[in-house]
């Protein structure tokens, strides 16, 4: 069933995104995290640094969509060479807010053009620890999908850095049944659907995900 916002909370949203945008903003982190949701308000989308499996300061992020959970708290984190990884002990420093809502060209596919409307939170976190190491992770969240990436900024303390892994786990709601597209370079065979298996604490990440095959 799809829970339609209510317009006085749709209209409160355009409103926080239209003084916003631009706008850095620092503090301490909020009792509940920080949440934003897409441009039509129907993705929710909570980033929290919490504790998790005994360590503190942990980046998690979880995301609903018609008020339904799509995926549980999820852990973030990036693996270093040479180097602890960056996955909990972090506080805040500061975030900054952006809507865009442009059209854009296409290089392939049936239209030329595409509506490019989404909004954007950047988040910077900073270690209690080793030499206070930073880490920015932004989002942004568009009507039919959620995109984030990692950001390792110029710092004294990394002079250098190589990731040799994404530590991202994405802990889906329920049983979901995903679709890969994965094409084999020899046989040129598409693998079947399969309905991924929830391992501890239901996480999925990458090839560490135990699934089983699906029907159909």
């Amino acid at each position: 069933m799809k829970i339609p916002l209510p317009l006085s909370a749709a209209a409160l949203l355009l409103c926080l995104l239209a003084s916003a945008d631009g706008a850095p903003e620092t503090g301490v982190t909020p009792p509940l995290g920080w949440s934003f949701w897409s441009p039509d308000g129907r993705i929710q989308v909570n980033l929290n640094l919490a504790t998790a499996d005994g360590q503190s300061g942990v980046p998690l992020f979880r995301v609903s969509y018609d008020q339904n959970a799509l995926l549980l708290p999820s852990r973030l984190g990036l693996a270093l060479d040479g180097a602890e990884p960056i996955t909990d002990g972090l506080h805040f420093v500061s975030k900054v807010d952006r809507a865009e809502d442009a059209v854009v060209a296409l290089g392939f596919g049936k239209s030329s053009r595409a509506r490019d409307r989404y909004y954007e939170r950047e988040f910077l976190f900073q270690e209690d620890r080793l030499n206070g190491r930073r880490l920015v992770l932004t989002f942004r969240v568009y009507n039919d999908g959620v995109a984030f990436r990692y950001t390792i900024p110029a710092q004294p303390s990394l002079p250098a850095v190589a990731i040799t892994e994404e530590l991202t786990s994405l802990c889906f709601a329920g049983m979901p049944l995903a679709h890969f597209l994965h094409v084999s370079p020899t046989l040129g065979r598409a693998r079947p659907r399969r309905r991924c298996g929830r391992r501890a604490r239901g996480t999925w990440a990458g090839r560490r995900a135990d699934c089983t095959s699906g029907g159909g």
